[in-house]
């Protein structure tokens, strides 16, 4: 499922940064909120008795709450995935293409990235299972 929000990257002379905007559209909150609740009852069910014995966070009150929740979110979202996203590729004339034809990065010498960088939307299952294939 793909957010509705995306990030947008920054650069400058010499660093570039990326503004990740998560949560930023309120039909991504309201998706994490549910994947959440989901999760909190799965781990209550017969499936799960002798995984867990109990849930630590967030508490029954905090799942009960929508502002709550949201709180708890926004607290406690984080990415641990690579950082994955698109580039756009385009000739010298072009001031918002971060690569040329060739995957030459611009604004640099000798920097070239690999084509795996640079796809028009984000896979699925993992950016290197293309390029592996």
């Amino acid at each position: 499922m793909a957010p509705d929000t995306s990030g947008s990257p920054r650069r400058s002379h010499r660093t570039a940064t990326f503004h990740y905007r998560y949560l930023h559209h309120p039909n991504d909150k309201r998706r994490v909120r549910e994947g959440i609740r989901m999760a909190a009852a799965l781990l209550q069910s017969d499936a799960y008795k002798d995984v867990a014995e109990y849930r630590i966070q967030p508490t029954d009150d905090v799942l009960a709450n929508d502002d709550a929740l949201d709180l708890y979110i926004r607290k406690t979202v984080g990415t641990a995935r690579h950082v994955s996203g698109t580039c756009k590729m385009g000739p010298d004339t072009d001031p918002m293409a971060v690569v040329d034809q060739y995957c030459n990065v611009r604004d640099s010498r000798g920097c070239q990235s690999s084509m795996r960088r640079f796809m028009p939307r984000i896979p699925r299952s993992g950016g290197c299972h293309a390029t592996v294939l």
